[in-house]
């Protein structure tokens, strides 16, 4: 069930598991917390919630994995250099772990001698990464030889407007 990171979409997905419509969920939640979430584990359906970084035990019965999301931005960013790119440019958004992610990518971009670029939009959303994109594309001069999105839905979305703007992606 995809949410598509909106509250509304959200709540739905917890009336759809309270209908039975599935034995448990892993999930990330964008806008729902625990008190959100209670109703779940009351319920007795399993829950394991995806996170941006470790969360303290709580009082209800939801397991979380996370992720170090400055490491893996770290990561991403040095594979993009040893291919050869100099000029990346992050899309992120304006809230969520692209804090995190962009502190990786900066890092890593200075220790390279390299200029960080990042590109923020109002969401997570395939619209947002799209509209990033078309500004990177719409930018004199150097544009970036390499783009990586904080998330993926920001990813598909600038991959379909270089797509339909005629850019190739391997």
């Amino acid at each position: 069930f995809d949410t598509d990171g909106t509250r509304e979409r959200e709540a739905r997905a917890i009336d759809w598991l309270l209908q039975g419509r599935a034995d448990g969920v892993v999930a990330t939640f964008f806008h729902l917390r625990v008190p959100q979430l209670a109703v779940l584990a009351r319920k007795g359906i399993p829950l394991v919630r995806l996170e941006s970084q470790h969360k303290p035990d709580g009082p209800l019965a939801i397991d979380s994995v996370y992720i170090d999301n400055s490491e893996a931005a770290a990561e991403m960013t040095r594979l993009l250099i040893a291919r050869g790119h100099r000029r990346i440019a992050m899309i992120q958004a304006e809230f969520g772990p692209s804090n995190r992610r962009a502190q990786g990518y900066g890092a890593v971009m200075r220790e390279a001698g390299l200029s960080p670029d990042f590109i923020t939009d109002s969401a997570y959303s395939e619209e947002s990464g799209a509209r990033a994109m078309t500004r990177l594309r719409e930018r004199k001069g150097d544009r970036p030889t390499a783009v990586f999105g904080a998330s993926d839905v920001l990813a598909l979305g600038a991959m379909e407007a270089a797509r339909n703007a005629g850019l190739s992606i391997p």
